[in-house]
């Protein structure tokens, strides 16, 4: 899977790129198993909002007009991200049903 990470109000990091790595793009990656190919494309948009919470989007279509999407806000970040691939580990699940 290729992961196309962006942030805004805040400064991505070499340690928020090593929490998206680890808590996220990983299992994620682990879950889709034959579904994971280098031609999936996901978009993982990390934000800090004006009240300091973080808001993560995660955005993947599938083949077959099918399409993952979560969005996940918190106060810490890495619970942030953690909730995110939560929400996203039981889309994967629901459609490889």
């Amino acid at each position: 899977m290729n992961l196309q990470v962006s942030v805004e109000n805040m400064i991505l990091s070499d340690k928020v790129k090593l929490i998206i790595i680890n808590k996220f793009e990983k299992p994620t990656a682990k879950l889709l198993g034959k579904l994971d190919s280098d031609n999936l494309a996901a978009d993982f948009h990390l934000q800090r909002l004006s009240y300091g919470d973080y808001q993560a989007n995660f955005d993947l279509q599938l083949p077959g007009k099918v399409s993952i999407y979560a969005k996940n806000i918190h106060p810490d970040l890495t619970a942030t991200i953690t909730g995110l691939r939560e929400q996203v580990e039981k889309q994967i699940k629901k459609i490889k049903q």
